[in-house]
């Protein structure tokens, strides 16, 4: 009965406290052919904060910053997974350490979720309060309804206290203004703790004064509802009295409750859902296009590339400027960047040869060497997938600066070592 009482005082206990902060990338949890054939980020950015020399950004507690930045629903999105439809764009972060403030995709408020398309592009600005003080990484997320969760890349932010705290002012329908950080707060935690009160008392009642627990294997070969004789069960009058006051008791609280909230609450809002839909993000005439021929993990010489046949169909010179797969962006050098055929090009670069200049009118077959290390350590090169196909968004640029972004993708050819 000892370790009954001291279980049941420890998970008490529990439920009013809290958990320590949790460091992890999770966005390399999730398989390399699911983050890279569903959503490609590029040009997100974090402002607001001062950098610091370790790459972090500092900012005090209450303090707003912004992550803008763009999304592709790739045209590749598997057909294991449920089609996009409904998505929702948010962030992630090790609990409540911010709070969202405004959210506009496309130029248009969304405070809900969206409807969105296959192949259209989201260009998003979050607006975010610092609302604990630590050390949090921070990504930008897009959750697809039936898909699950896709992060983008992240940013350590390092939140020092303010002087004054965090407060969240909001103004009310009928003009009051309350802080949410700690309005009715005493009053919502009374009221829940009393309905635990109420379902701790069911509780003990059944493992108290019964061995219910300590003689499970006897309690479960006895009656349920014998009520006296030789072969009295687990369930007596005296029990079914008491469960019938908890029921009382039960319902009691809870008409309490309502009486309480519609007395002190007249006037309410109902929960609504602003849900429409947002077209994708204007692109310019297309320009170009772009096919991916092969794609090669050469284990013998330490290299992974890209072949893809780019097509000028403009009237000027086109640009490779990046290439984006996942949460990472590869930015375009022409040429082999000084490295030998056989070593690994750079992190965060793409080496293309022959030429990063498509001329007009022309298809240029481009070799595009990425870094294998990086995207290792990321897992982004499916080596141990089910699924080997790669995908990315290949950034061009005409004569006018306008950038089209191109999918490209194709099953991964492993050469082995010998």
């Amino acid at each position: 009965m000892k370790r009954i009482v001291g279980v049941l005082l420890a998970s008490s206990a529990l439920i009013f406290t809290g958990a320590g902060p949790a460091f992890a990338h999770g966005e390399e949890a999730q398989e390399a052919w699911l983050r890279m054939n569903s959503i490609a980020w590029f040009n997100v950015q974090f402002s607001g904060g001062t950098p610091q020399s370790n790459g972090d950004i500092q900012i005090t507690q209450g303090q707003d910053f912004k992550i803008t930045g763009s999304a592709k629903v790739l045209e590749t999105w598997p057909q294991t997974l449920a089609q996009p439809q409904t998505a929702f764009i948010n962030v992630v972060s090790p609990g409540p350490v911010v709070l969202m403030k405004n959210r506009v995709i496309n130029g248009q408020e969304a405070p809900d979720s969206i409807y969105i398309q296959k192949g259209s592009i989201y260009n998003f600005e979050e607006t975010l309060t610092a609302r604990i003080p630590g050390r949090y990484h921070i990504h930008p997320t897009f959750a697809v309804h039936g898909a699950g969760t896709l992060i983008g890349p992240g940013q350590w932010f390092d939140v020092k206290a303010s002087s004054t705290g965090f407060t969240n002012p909001q103004t009310l329908y009928n003009g009051t203004t309350v802080n949410l950080e700690n309005y009715k707060v005493w009053w919502v935690f009374g009221w829940t703790f009393g309905g635990f009160i109420i379902g701790m008392v069911w509780l003990l009642w059944w493992i108290w004064p019964k061995p219910t627990v300590s003689r499970l294997a006897i309690t479960s070969q006895l009656s349920v509802n014998d009520d006296g004789g030789e072969a009295i069960g687990l369930v007596t009058k005296r029990d079914k009295r008491a469960m019938d006051i908890i029921v009382v008791v039960t319902v009691l609280y809870v008409a309490a409750g309502l009486l309480i909230q519609s007395s002190l609450f007249p006037t309410k809002i109902p929960i609504q859902v602003q849900r429409f839909t947002v077209q994708g993000a204007p692109q310019p005439a297309p320009f170009a296009t772009a096919n991916a021929t092969a794609i090669v993990l050469d284990n013998q010489n330490n290299s992974y590339s890209m072949k893809v046949a780019v097509t000028n169909t403009g009237t000027g010179d086109v640009t490779v400027k990046s290439l984006h797969i996942a949460n990472v962006t590869l930015a375009a050098t022409a040429g082999d960047v000084s490295v030998s055929p056989t070593a690994d090009v750079p992190p965060n670069t793409a080496a293309v040869t022959p030429t990063t200049t498509v001329p007009a009118g022309q298809t240029v077959d481009l070799t595009i060497r990425m870094p294998l290390a990086q995207l290792t350590s990321v897992r982004l090169v499916p080596t141990n997938n089910a699924n080997a196909n790669v995908a990315g968004v290949l950034e061009v640029a005409n004569a006018n600066g306008e950038s089209a972004f191109l999918t490209v993708s194709g099953t991964m050819n492993t050469i082995f070592k010998t």
